[in-house]
């Protein structure tokens, strides 16, 4: 009977140790949510400001090449439980995640001027988001060279994403569907490379 109360005692405790990790969790990631919001606005507002920016989020939010991971989830699909900001107003676009949309410009036909339109602010805040997460890739990338993994191709790769992904709000704003296509391939090139040679 004294082992079933302590075994019951103990599962209510692991129980709410677990709700009370699930919700740092939630509040770091939220935390985390609100200070990449803030450095997509630099990347749209002020560009110039954007590596520093990015630097100090890293630094507050402890990220590293370990961790960054939880920064890159934002560029993946919108749903309930994940971070993913997703393209656009909800149920608007597809597919509905930074990554896969980059390729599916890539992939697809020129837009034509109507998509574009429709479109046209959603890409320009994609492309703003992810100049943003290349700020952090370059402030959180790798110290010591590894057989294959070279920090000095970290910050390539970083700083050819941000690069390009001011080239793709060049090209929106510009409305050139064809430029916004061609922008997107440079884009996604610097994602691939990056990913193939570190991401595990």
């Amino acid at each position: 009977m004294r082992t079933r109360k302590v075994l019951a005692v103990g599962a209510a405790v692991l129980a709410l140790g677990i709700v009370f990790l699930r919700g740092g969790q939630a509040a770091d990631q939220k935390e985390l949510g609100a200070a990449l919001d803030k450095l997509v606005k630099t990347a749209a507002d002020k560009p110039d400001d954007l590596q520093k920016e990015g630097a100090e989020v890293v630094k507050l939010n402890k990220i590293d090449n370990d961790s960054i991971k939880e920064a890159m989830d934002f560029l993946g699909k919108r749903e309930e439980g994940l971070p993913g900001w997703g393209v656009g107003k909800p149920g608007t676009i597809k597919p509905d995640n930074i990554e896969l949309k980059i390729r599916d410009m890539v992939k697809a036909k020129t837009m034509s001027k109507a998509q574009f339109e429709k479109e046209k602010d959603a890409l320009l805040e994609l492309a703003n988001r992810t100049a943003a997460m290349g700020s952090i890739a370059l402030a959180s990338g790798p110290k010591k060279k590894l057989p294959d993994k070279d920090p000095k191709d970290w910050k390539e790769y970083s700083e050819d994403m941000i690069k390009s992904s001011r080239e793709l709000a060049k090209t929106i704003k510009d409305n050139d569907p064809k430029a916004v296509k061609e922008a997107a391939a440079k884009l996604n090139s610097s994602c691939s490379n990056c990913h193939g040679k570190f991401r595990d």
